[in-house]
């Protein structure tokens, strides 16, 4: 009857144990409505769990990611990951209240207490239906390269033809599509 008992109480320990879990990510499959992800727990265990996210922000977690996960009554089978964190690339320069969102060493927004963006990016691109902010950007180049000044031979081009404006103005343009 004691064995039984001990026994009882092991599994039930494991169990317990098994809640909330640390883990790695080993590979990600974000196909679904919820993304899988294969993991392995610090206890050396391999399975696959649920990714749950805030609404409004996706992200996939690069394999060595560490992950923080609950698994109903310590069954791994219905495990889902709360969490993921990459720690080597994380910002790590944030005041008290200020958000970051980060993908790769050299890919950063923060958002600072003074109401500042920082952005480290290579390339912005914006996209919508309407195109409006290059229509502008667009027709203001366009009202640069076609302004012209008074002299005493008549009007006369405000810009020297070696000026950069047409060529900006074609860059604009192929934002449009």
């Amino acid at each position: 009857m004691i064995l039984e008992l001990q026994r009882l109480f092991k599994q039930v320990g494991a169990r317990l144990q098994n809640i909330v879990t640390r883990g790695k990510v080993l590979s990600a499959n974000q196909s679904g409505a919820r993304g899988k992800i294969k993991i392995q727990a610090s206890n050396g265990e391999i399975f696959e769990a649920e990714e749950v996210q805030l609404y409004g922000f996706s992200s996939y977690a690069p394999a060595g990611s560490e992950v923080v996960l609950v698994s109903r009554g310590g069954n791994r089978d219905s495990s889902l990951v709360l969490a993921s964190n990459q720690g080597a690339i994380r910002p790590r320069d944030l005041a008290s209240g200020e958000v970051a969102i980060f993908a790769g060493d050299n890919v950063v927004l923060k958002l600072r207490n003074n109401g500042n963006l920082e952005a480290t990016l290579s390339k912005i691109k914006i996209e919508n239906d309407s195109h409006e902010l290059v229509e502008v950007l667009s027709d203001l180049v366009q009202a640069i390269i076609d302004a012209r000044t008074q002299t005493a031979l008549g009007p006369q081009p405000l810009l020297n033809p070696a000026d950069p404006f047409p060529a900006i103005k074609l860059r604009l343009d192929s934002f449009k599509v």
